[in-house]
């Protein structure tokens, strides 16, 4: 018997803290960083922003700041675009029972309005798509669990991550 607390540990002791240290937490802090990753890559000042460039006759200069500044506009290029734009959108006639947004966006569909306004067409690509990207996420979350339990034993990850690709995209192949 030793005393003073020399002794040895005993070796399943030290296996368990060895697999917590070394592989529990640098998984925990992964998916840490992760979720930190994902919510601010969805920050709604974003969409709010892009909404608000798109619908108001005069945007928010801080929202115009913020979407010229995510998305390298010239800020000066997009106000001289969305005045011309407005101008032209309110001599058109306009269908009162549709929103403004819908109203903006079926003008902007007509004819070739759209090639006169290279940035205000790519921001109005940028406000339509921004939604489908993140469901897309959620949804190749849920697919990965059902072919997980399927295929678990039977493939390797390259081959579990084509499969996932092919079962997430099916309806748009």
């Amino acid at each position: 018997m030793r005393l003073g607390g020399g002794g040895h540990q005993p070796q399943e002791k030290q296996i368990k803290d060895y697999y917590r240290i070394n592989i529990y937490f640098s998984v925990l802090d992964i998916i840490m960083k992760e979720i930190k990753d994902r919510f601010q890559e969805n920050q709604l000042e974003i969409l709010d922003g892009l909404m608000n460039v798109f619908t108001n006759e005069n945007p928010d200069e801080k929202l115009l700041d913020i979407v010229c500044k995510t998305y390298k506009f010239d800020i000066h290029e997009l106000q001289v675009e969305l005045k011309i734009f407005n101008r032209m959108f309110k001599s058109k006639q306009i269908n009162s029972n549709n929103s403004v947004f819908q109203n903006k966006l079926d003008y902007m569909k007509q004819g070739e309005i759209k090639d006169g306004f290279p940035l205000l067409s790519e921001i109005l690509k940028l406000f339509l798509t921004i939604p489908t990207n993140t469901a897309s996420c959620e949804r190749s979350f849920s697919c990965s669990r059902r072919l997980k339990t399927y295929l678990r034993t039977t493939m390797g990850q390259e081959r579990l991550s084509n499969i996932a690709m092919l079962q997430i995209e099916r309806n748009e192949l």
